[in-house]
């Protein structure tokens, strides 16, 4: 069997982690290459991307699927989306594993006629909601029809190409088979299907019954095209990729900011913000542009000059330059921060994925300091005194007095500023002034000599 691939273009915004979820009968058959049922009775098969899509945007998918060689065989396979999740699995056989869960939308390729369904007797193709394959349900919303204009059957062993179009903003739905256009529908997806919730999962169903064939696919590793942005750093690589399921020659513009722009996943290297494309031709011969842009980052960052910090005071640092954000060195974010200790600091800018870093040293100066008593209790009539004559500060009292001398008979809250050039130290003394005990020992007395009492 030739390989045969399917791309996923979106438009806007998709940049999304690659990965399946293979449920049921659905296994790897090698390299990209997947089945969803195997050449035999009773299987029932999903292969599911593992993260949803956005139905608020536009897509183009483009695929070959391959629905087995025997003529006689069944029973086919449909392209879902749906709201269940990636685990999802309907009922096998003519319910190609799509019957049975819902919300959910899907375009069958069913190969296989079952009368109770009102189905084609050629090989047809319908637009189906809610999990249910009967075209006589108002769930049908649009065939059957051959799936080829001429009524061929698909079920040929050769891999058949498939495009579906998403519009959101015209709600036009359209699926083309071998690069001819079969269904053309309005549809309100959003409103009628998944009552406005735009998150879908997508993926593929297929199953067989009584009479079988291998339904397979292949996905491309960069299934979702080039993202529509992307992030870098002034001067550093970008590596760049694109599907490998194309016919013609890739063109990478402006050329001369990658490696090699004809190749399906170049190196790029920017210096500031810049709008780039890719072009190819797709598997129906058609030039395909998808336009992307790269935002470049440069972040800049300065704590500006190293500076001393007195003893129990505080500073707050504000870098300047040009970030998103800020990470300081004990993994706090902030604008500013606020240190009280001497040592070195820093600061990480963070814009995109770049990153720029700034230190300070900051160094520690002596606040004035000398033995002081905070409280003091005298009694009345005593004085407290302050020498601080020997201390080399400049001194100011809060009675306006620089004299380092002073003496204190009132009670009171009295404060020293004391300043040594670099550094000012508030001190502060309390001093409480107690008052005499007040007693009386009575009248005088007169006491004789041969009687002391």
């Amino acid at each position: 069997m030739k390989p045969f691939f399917i791309l996923l273009f979106l438009f806007p915004g998709y940049l999304l982690a690659q990965g399946y979820t293979f449920v049921g009968d659905s296994y790897q058959l090698g390299g990209d290459c997947y089945a969803a049922t195997a050449n035999s009775a009773w299987q029932n098969g999903a292969i599911w991307y593992n993260d949803p899509i956005d139905l608020n945007d536009a897509f183009h998918l483009q695929f070959t699927a391959n629905f087995g060689g025997d003529p006689e065989g069944a029973d086919g396979m449909v392209f879902v989306m749906q709201q269940v999740g990636n685990a999802a699995l309907g009922t096998d056989g003519e319910g190609m594993g799509f019957s049975g869960f819902s919300p959910s939308f899907g375009v069958e390729f069913d190969t296989f006629q079952n009368f109770n369904l009102a189905d084609l007797e050629a090989d047809h193709m319908a637009v189906l909601r809610q999990g249910n394959v009967n075209h006589n349900s108002p769930n049908n919303i649009f065939g059957p029809i051959p799936i080829q204009a001429s009524g061929n059957t698909v079920k040929d062993g050769e891999n058949h190409i498939v495009d579906i179009y998403w519009d959101p903003q015209s709600n036009l739905f359209e699926v083309w088979f071998d690069c001819v256009q079969r269904i053309g529908i309005y549809t309100d997806l959003l409103g009628e299907t998944f009552q406005a919730n735009p998150e879908v999962f997508w993926g593929f169903t297929a199953a067989t019954g009584g009479f079988f064939n291998q339904h397979t696919i292949c996905l491309d590793p960069n299934i979702l095209g080039i993202p529509t942005s992307y992030e870098a750093c002034v001067g550093e690589p970008v590596q760049f990729e694109a599907t490998e399921a194309s016919l013609g020659s890739y063109t990478w513009e402006p050329a001369e900011y990658f490696d090699d722009p004809t190749s399906t996943n170049p190196i790029g290297t920017f210096t500031e913000t810049t709008s780039i494309s890719v072009s190819y031709t797709d598997l129906c011969g058609n030039e395909q542009v998808f336009p992307s842009v790269v935002n470049v980052y440069e972040p800049e960052v300065s704590l500006g000059d190293d500076f001393a910090l007195c003893a129990n005071e505080t500073a707050e640092i504000e870098p300047t330059g040009t970030f998103e954000t800020l990470e300081w060195q004990d993994g706090s974010e902030g604008d500013t921060f606020t240190v009280s200790e001497p040592g070195e600091y820093t600061v990480t800018a963070i814009s995109g994925p770049c990153e720029a870093e700034s230190s300070i040293e900051i160094t520690g100066l002596d606040a004035p300091e000398f033995d002081w008593e905070s409280e003091v209790e005298i009694c009345e009539g005593e004085t407290y005194a302050v020498d601080l004559s020997d201390e080399s500060y400049n001194l100011l009292w809060s009675n306006g007095s620089t004299d380092p001398i002073q003496e204190f008979d009132e009670t009171g809250i009295y404060t020293l500023t004391a300043t040594n050039g670099e550094c000012t130290e508030d001190f502060t003394l309390d001093l409480t002034v107690n008052d005499l005990p007040v007693f009386d020992l009575g009248d005088d007395i007169f006491l004789c000599a041969d009687n002391p009492t």
